[in-house]
């Protein structure tokens, strides 16, 4: 037998829709907020003649990544170092 829902229930049960809607739409908000790219910078040092090292920093509101690869004009330093 189906009971019929009082308005204490219905009370409840508009509240949780409401907060479950405004949850999802804060959560929408959030991720359309974020950019799409993080911003980005190009630092080139020189320790040693002839060996740079080109460091790449993106930061984001969320994370810094910072790369750092050996560059170099020399042809036997532009071979692979992996044996």
């Amino acid at each position: 037998m189906i009971k019929r829902i009082k308005l204490p229930g219905w009370i409840v049960i508009i509240l949780l829709f409401s907060g479950i809607i405004f949850g999802v739409n804060r959560s929408i908000a959030q991720v359309s907020n974020e950019p799409s790219e993080p911003k980005g910078k190009v630092v080139e040092s020189s320790a040693y003649s002839g060996l740079n090292i080109r460091t790449t920093t993106k930061e984001s509101e969320r994370y810094t990544q910072s790369v750092s690869q050996p560059a170099s004009h020399i042809q036997r330093m532009k071979r692979s170092m992996h044996l």
